[in-house]
């Protein structure tokens, strides 16, 4: 069941201010940059004015599900999900969206709909590119046009080898698995040396993202604690050592 609502079309052009992706440290992470130097931004050097990023808040749609695919997305600061509904009416979150993250061209090139939703975590920084500039100039770009096809095979290949790692596993592995993901992204280091993990989604979304019950991730965190694996303290992980967490990935 698709989600149907018309989607606000963003609009570009030589009006907006300058945006020196050299000084955005997202640029400098991101798979569609030669030496941190955007190459969208290389193909418009021509151009005196580049896009500035849009401003979303926490439960705001950048895309729906159902709709035509109207340009391409990059992260420049926050967190972005992307939740899916299959024909069953059944929520899954595919993926989260980080700094330097792009989205948006692997239904663009083929004109199809979007497959999934596009919904801010956080407050967030987007740029976009409408489809026939982003068409446009991958045709006039040789570094940009393999860039994006490397980048489209990049998550064709991580999300099969996801779904083929986890096909298996037990509950608790891929939480642990996802938790350790998300130490680069959320987590920081106290003064006792603790690891601590800000959640960026409630527990309900935790368990759309390891395709498990609600109740399940509750027993699994139950369990974690129990063992000394890592302390739950409302949106918050604290792991004490970080050898038992990478234990529950390697076993």
């Amino acid at each position: 069941m698709s989600i149907r609502v018309e989607e606000k079309q963003a609009q570009t052009g030589c009006g907006a201010r300058q945006l020196p992706s050299q000084n955005n440290p997202a640029c400098e992470n991101c798979n569609l940059s030669d030496h941190g130097q955007c190459l969208f931004e290389v193909s418009l050097e021509n151009c005196q004015t580049l896009l500035v990023p849009q401003k979303y808040k926490p439960g705001q749609v950048l895309f729906y599900q159902g709709n035509m695919s109207m340009g391409f997305y990059c992260v420049q600061s926050g967190t972005v999900a992307l939740r899916r509904v299959d024909q069953e009416g059944h929520e899954s979150i595919i993926r989260l969206l980080h700094p330097g993250d792009t989205i948006g061209y692997s239904s663009l090139f083929d004109d199809s709909e979007n497959t999934a939703t596009a919904v801010a975590v956080t407050n967030s920084k987007v740029r976009f590119l409408p489809k026939g500039m982003v068409m446009s100039l991958q045709r006039q770009n040789v570094k940009l046009s393999a860039a994006l096809l490397k980048d489209v095979a990049f998550q064709l290949r991580e999300a099969e080898e996801k779904a083929q790692s986890q096909a298996h596993l037990p509950v608790r592995t891929r939480f642990a698995q996802l938790l350790l993901e998300w130490r680069d992204h959320y987590g920081t280091m106290d003064k006792e040396g603790n690891l601590i993990i800000d959640l960026p989604l409630p527990k309900q979304d935790i368990a759309l993202m390891i395709s498990t019950r609600p109740e399940t991730l509750s027993r699994t965190i139950h369990a974690m604690a129990k063992d000394e694996v890592a302390r739950f303290e409302k949106s918050k992980v604290i792991v004490s050592d970080l050898d038992k967490l990478l234990d529950e990935v390697e076993e």
